[in-house]
């Protein structure tokens, strides 16, 4: 079958075909989780093949997410191949590859299976591509193999920023088109969020942090070891379970010992739960998902196995019991409970804070969709959470004269300047004789445009420069 694209799909393809005639190779499109970004990737692959004489190449970091994108690929028509462990087709028109799979030798082996150069490239999870990582030296070699032809090269993500001074905008500079959570929460394509914060007696600010994962993180035997003392698992499985009702529940624990800890508790109040992780044989797991999503258990606690690629609509709570700095981890997270299923009204998320906020800036959901809360001001189904009209979440169209050319891309910042919101977007005043405007573009690709206004234009500075800075919890 040939896949059927929603509106903003469509449109999204308009932008990306708009920014390549321009002379945009790299770029990439910003969805959350849950939106069909792996449709959207195979109704480009299919375009591409139709009009260039050259193949696809599909990256992605996890063999799970290789199988379910190649599947996607083959539901649009296409002849697709697996590159990964245990697999090793590479003259197809589509392959998908684990980045890991392409070493020097394998990647050399791809481009020489085919007289068909590879013209398009499409990276999965593309906030992993960053400089100094393995794609980068993919692209150069693909680009290298395909001479004066033009290689397109797509990114498709749901967290563009990271918590340490790499980033993808470096290997895929141009945003084509954006969407956020709220703007598709509003259009009814992800489900509402409802926020329940649960706060602890955990200082987390003494917790040791690594990169181990390249973003700094708080460590997890170190944030394990705060977490399993009893009263902290009594106070938030307490907490938990005179919330989520009977909904499919999905918890994040920090460790494989802390999710068994956490499953016990829940049983012990009633609930059918069961631990799972990387340790669960695959029969297990196929097992415990099955009777999870026929009502048999209610809660599965996981630790870093279902925060990519897992996905299950009827999962209406979310007990972040892991907290994180990481905020691409944490939309990862987000993005388990965000889909529509029949009966679902909201996805309830819980976030466990630390008993004053963390200067080193722990993520929760009022910082990652653009909103603002104490944890007296909970939003629920009936009253959303209030949107931050001073703190907007804007991707700029870099422009030319006249044109400040900001760049706002990270939503767990806020300006030092106050945006306010009109009837075109969000306006600020820069000193007393500049205001910076930013106006919605108007083909709807969910970027903006930035220009200014100056009462004195000799008084214009020659680049403004607006800085992003973290936002603390508010108490």
């Amino acid at each position: 079958m040939v896949i059927h694209l929603r509106p903003y799909q469509r449109l999204a393809l308009y932008h990306l075909r708009r920014s390549m005639e321009a002379g945009a190779w790299r770029q990439y499109l910003d969805l959350p989780t849950g939106t069909g970004k792996s449709t959207l990737a195979a109704a480009f692959a299919a375009q591409r093949l139709g009009q260039t004489p050259g193949r696809v190449l599909a990256l992605v970091h996890r063999q799970g997410l290789a199988l379910q994108l190649a599947e996607t690929f083959r539901q649009e028509e296409l002849e697709v191949g697996l590159l990964m462990e245990g697999s090793h087709t590479l003259h197809t028109p589509v392959v998908v590859a684990t980045v890991q799979s392409l070493m020097p030798e394998a990647t050399q082996a791809l481009l020489t299976a085919d007289a068909m150069p590879i013209l398009t490239v499409l990276i999965d999870e593309a906030h992993h591509a960053v400089p100094g990582s393995a794609y980068e030296r993919v692209l150069a070699a693909i680009e290298q193999a395909a001479g004066a032809q033009p290689v397109a090269v797509i990114g498709l993500t749901a967290t563009l920023y990271r918590n340490d001074e790499r980033s993808m905008l470096s290997l895929l500079p141009v945003c084509a088109f954006a969407r956020t959570i709220p703007e598709m929460v509003q259009e009814g394509y992800l489900a509402p969020l409802t926020w329940k914060p649960v706060q602890l007696d955990l200082d987390l600010a003494q917790v040791a942090t690594s990169r181990e994962t390249g973003e700094r993180d708080y460590a997890e035997t170190a944030l394990a070891a705060h977490l399993l003392r009893e009263a902290i698992t009594a106070r938030l499985v307490g907490h938990a379970a005179s919330l989520i009702g009977q909904r499919p529940t999905l918890v994040f624990a920090a460790s494989v010992q802390h999710a068994a800890h956490l499953s016990s508790a829940f049983r012990a109040r009633g609930l059918a739960a069961a631990p799972v992780s990387g340790r669960t044989s695959r029969k297990q797991r196929d097992e415990l998902f099955a009777r999870w999503k026929d009502g048999a258990i209610q809660v599965v606690c996981n630790c870093a196995l279902l925060t990519e690629g897992y996905d299950f609509p009827g999962i209406a709570a979310l007990v972040i019991a892991r907290p994180t700095l990481s905020p691409a981890l944490y939309m990862q997270m987000l993005g388990r409970g965000m889909r529509r299923a029949e009966g679902k009204t909201d996805c309830l998320v819980i976030d466990v804070l630390g008993k004053q906020p963390d200067a080193r800036r722990q993520v929760v959901l009022p910082h990652v969709i653009g909103i603002e809360a104490a944890p007296e001001d909970e939003g629920h189904a009936g009253k959303p959470l209030r949107s931050r009209s001073s703190d907007p979440v804007l991707r700029s169209i870099l422009g030319g004269r006249g044109e400040t050319g900001l760049a706002l891309l990270d939503p767990l910042g806020r300006s030092p300047y106050r945006w306010t919101a009109y009837s075109r977007g969000y306006f600020a005043r820069i000193n007393a004789h500049v205001i910076a405007i930013l106006e919605r573009d108007p083909a709807k690709s969910g970027l903006y445009r930035s220009r200014q206004y100056a009462r004195q234009p000799e008084r214009v500075p020659e680049h403004l420069w607006i800085e992003w800075r973290y936002l603390p919890l508010r108490q």
